[in-house]
């Protein structure tokens, strides 16, 4: 007697554990629907608290010392972040995310807010003439660890957006150089003492990403 035989091929999806757009799609809908809020919390949050601290710093200043309003790249980037997060936080807080966005729109969320945070430096040349060398952690490194802790990212999503916002600092720095100028050590303008501030700021930015990312991991495992 002849036997058939049936052949039965299933098609299995990536074992990876760590995808950036595919992590988070694997939640439960009530897991990301908490993500969702989560994010919109932070977004609102950090609306709220990066307005009112820009405003008083900047009042402060113009009281106590006497300083000039901060540069129109200051006042665009600022809006652009804040707008941005106000933006996040309604669309998060709807719930109409789709899931394979939801890790990619929040990274992109979480550099834009650290080049936010990066906008409030102004007076680059003379803050660096008046102290070269720094000791403490950017509130960049702060946001950084913060933010996956209140929002679930994949390690690759958080090592992504740690290492992009180390770059802000930077990037904010040489755009004002233009205008400002390179520090004045010594009697000559000097880009070493420039290079030097910027690599004090970044180093612990860089660490915090590392800190930021092993937790990732510890939760991903």
């Amino acid at each position: 007697m002849a036997h058939s035989e049936t052949l039965e091929i299933v098609a299995h999806a990536p074992t990876g554990r760590d995808s950036s757009s595919g992590a988070f799609a694997r939640f439960d809908p009530q897991t990301r629907r908490e993500a969702e809020r989560s994010l919109a919390a932070a977004a609102f949050t950090y609306a709220i608290v990066y307005f009112l601290a820009f405003v008083t710093g900047w009042t402060m200043d113009r009281v106590a010392h006497d300083l000039a309003a901060p540069p129109l790249r200051t006042l665009v980037v600022i809006t652009l972040s804040i707008g941005g997060a106000v933006a996040m936080g309604v669309v998060a807080r709807r719930g109409r995310l789709p899931a394979v966005s939801f890790e990619p729109l929040a990274g992109a969320f979480a550099v834009l807010g650290s080049l936010g945070i990066a906008a409030g430096s102004h007076n680059w040349k003379q803050f660096i003439e008046a102290q070269p060398y720094l000791v403490g952690v950017s509130w960049i490194g702060v946001w950084i660890i913060a933010f996956p802790n209140l929002v679930t990212l994949c390690p690759r999503t958080v090592l992504r957006a740690g290492l992009l916002s180390s770059l802000c600092l930077p990037a904010m720095y040489f755009l004002a150089v233009p205008s400002e100028g390179f520090p004045v050590i010594d009697g000559v303008p000097s880009l070493r003492a420039a290079l030097l501030f910027l690599t004090q700021l970044t180093i612990p930015i860089l660490i915090c990403t590392a800190i930021a990312t092993f937790m990732a991991v510890r939760i991903f495992r």
